[in-house]
């Protein structure tokens, strides 16, 4: 609910589920399910002005949205509406770089380099070795379930994940169904 308050505020929100468990203890007190906000992506100790200034904007439309919420709740006032909102939902297959005795010997391909939420089709560029070879997707070498039609790119080439061998998570792309409460 407050994902999608979020996303109609701006436009580059987006909602990751990352398991499908109805709820998940992260903010489980102001969340129907778990809550993580973040913002990026941006060098770690480093304060990049304009994502400070949107992520200050959201974090207090967040806290108006859960005071506003709760107010209608506590009046007894309100009206549930049906929305629908895009969700990115984990796929549990995350890809390493390419590696030979343990080593990188190659990084993210220059064309999937800051593409988060990118579908990823067979035959695209994925790695490119350090001897400037392309590795392509393919979704039988990645393991991706063949129940999943089309896949998506998250957290590419993101620093932090870099020490677990992950280059890059999947992720599948639907439809939320929900009902909010609203003013009406």
């Amino acid at each position: 609910e407050i994902g999608h308050h979020l996303m109609g505020l701006d436009d580059s929100v987006r909602v990751v589920e990352w398991n499908d468990q109805p709820d998940w203890p992260l903010c489980p007190s102001i969340g129907r399910s778990g809550l993580t906000f973040e913002v990026g992506a941006c060098p770690w100790g480093c304060i990049e002005p304009k994502l400070f200034q949107t992520s200050r904007r959201l974090i207090m439309a967040l806290l108006d949205y859960v005071e506003q919420h709760n107010a209608l709740i506590s009046s007894g006032g309100g009206t549930q509406q049906e929305v629908t909102m895009t969700v990115y939902r984990s796929i549990g297959v995350s890809m390493d770089y390419p590696r030979c005795d343990g080593d990188p010997v190659g990084h993210v391909h220059p064309a999937l380099q800051n593409k988060d939420f990118s579908e990823l089709r067979d035959g695209d560029p994925l790695f490119m070795t350090f001897d400037g070879e392309e590795v392509k997707f393919d979704r039988k070498s990645y393991k991706v379930p063949e129940k999943y039609d089309k896949v998506y790119a998250l957290f590419v080439n993101e620093a932090a994940y870099y020490e677990k061998k992950v280059a890059l998570m999947l992720m599948s792309c639907g439809e939320a169904k929900f009902s909010k409460l609203t003013k009406g």
